[in-house]
């Protein structure tokens, strides 16, 4: 403020100078300059009124005097004083520190990237995403593990890392080339995930290398030089500087969830049995044998030895299934329910497929009698995200893999009503 008042009356008094152009300063000049006989003529009136005036004037300079030291000391007063402008100055330069550092604290934001490791494919996966984390970690038995924090990357600023995904393979890559995202994206199958977070302008390098011969995981990144440096060796391309991790210390907020596992099964898998095994394929079954109809014996068989450890075959339970049915081919649901309860195990009935869900959950097996044709059992364990694994007693014929879709099992129940004499025929044996 001192300065601008100061600076202002300066200001003021040069524009007040500048006015006064040579024109005008001639005319007053030549208004003061007048001749001699005009001043001679005059000097008796000035002479006689001089006294007068100097009288005159002596009378009115106090009072002028005494405006002008008024007016001088109201100006001085509106200054101020050597402590009041250290005061300004502290104050200013207080406001100044201030924002400078409200400016640098704003600057200074940054979040924690973390990292997944998948058991499964061996990938690494980097977000700052909590959610997805924590969405990541409660899946049922999940495959991936946290691993903590990797390093600390701004939080709104810098260039930007993408993050895309290949669902075939499962494969997360990561990239600050927009454009190499963009390709990936739109000509080969990839999913753009889009910004996962930020490249800093200065830092630590994240070192990305390639190995085609590594599958999943072809790509790596690294903030370790010397983990570069032993992977190089060992036939990894290395790419490049792939962006700049924070030079700021780790900070961890996150607390993982517990990955939960489903409960204990109330019975082990089954084992495996097929009927037309030499050792109890001739084994009569009613009208019939094992080989040739015993797909139900065979399948109780596989449950009674794998999951409850009973001392059987399918051989001996098709000769004691023969003392109960009364059917000329084969097994009914009636018959199954008879010949569990023969053996001292509970059975129940499935009408609905959220309760065989239920039931494979919690670890029990089921026998299906499906559609192939004809009438045929299959024992169903396990559940995985709507797959199960199928134990299909004729070797294997209708089911190679060992697994299949519950609901495509479920889909195609038999179509022979003698299956049908207990209700659906879906039971699970307990």
């Amino acid at each position: 403020m001192v300065s601008f008042l100061l600076g202002a009356h300066s200001h003021l008094s040069a524009e007040t100078m500048e006015g006064l152009d040579e024109d005008t300063v001639n005319v007053n000049i030549t208004d003061n300059s007048t001749s001699s006989s005009e001043i001679s003529h005059s000097s008796d009136a000035t002479s006689s009124s001089s006294s007068e005036t100097i009288s005159s004037n002596q009378s009115q300079l106090p009072s002028e005097s005494t405006s002008e030291e008024a007016s001088s000391e109201e100006e001085m007063n509106t200054v101020p004083s050597v402590d009041e402008a250290s005061k300004i100055s502290d104050s200013s330069s207080k406001d100044t520190t201030t924002a400078q550092q409200k400016a640098t604290s704003e600057k200074k934001e940054y979040i924690t990237v973390y990292r997944l490791y998948n058991k499964r494919n061996m990938e690494h996966l980097y977000t700052t995403d909590k959610n997805e984390m924590t969405t990541l970690l409660k899946i049922m038995n999940s495959d991936w593990k946290y691993e903590g924090g990797a390093w600390m990357s701004p939080k709104t600023a810098g260039a930007s890392v993408y993050r895309v995904y290949n669902p075939k393979s499962g494969e997360h890559l990561y990239t600050k080339d927009s454009y190499e995202a963009k390709v990936l994206s739109s000509k080969h199958g990839w999913k753009n995930e889009g910004r996962k977070f930020f490249s800093d302008n200065s830092g630590i390098s994240v070192y990305r290398l390639f190995n085609a011969q590594a599958g999943i995981g072809a790509h790596f990144v690294t903030r370790d030089a010397y983990e570069k440096k032993v992977l190089t060796s060992k036939g990894w391309k290395y790419e490049g500087i792939a962006w700049k991790s924070s030079n700021t210390p780790l900070v961890v907020d996150y607390t993982p969830p517990k990955t939960p596992v489903p409960p204990k099964p109330h019975a082990k898998s089954p084992v495996y049995f097929s009927q037309l095994n030499s050792r109890w394929s001739r084994v009569l079954l009613n009208n019939s044998t094992v080989g040739v109809s015993g797909c139900v014996p065979t399948s109780l068989a596989m449950i009674f030895k794998g999951s409850y450890g009973m001392n059987v075959d399918p051989g001996t339970v098709a000769i004691r299934a023969n003392g109960i049915s009364h059917q000329s081919f084969g097994l009914s649901g009636k018959d199954l329910l008879n010949t569990v309860k023969a053996y001292g195990r509970s059975v129940e009935q499935i009408s609905s497929q959220n309760r065989a869900i239920t039931l494979l959950k919690s670890g029990y097996p089921l026998v299906f009698y499906i559609n192939v044709g004809i009438g045929h059992a299959v024992v169903v364990y396990g559940y995985n995200n709507g797959t199960v694994n199928v134990f299909d007693p004729y070797n294997r014929q209708f089911y190679p893999s060992g697994r299949a879709s519950l609901t495509s099992i479920w889909n195609k129940p038999s179509a022979d009503p003698m299956d049908w004499d207990a209700g659906r025929p879906v039971f699970a044996v307990k």
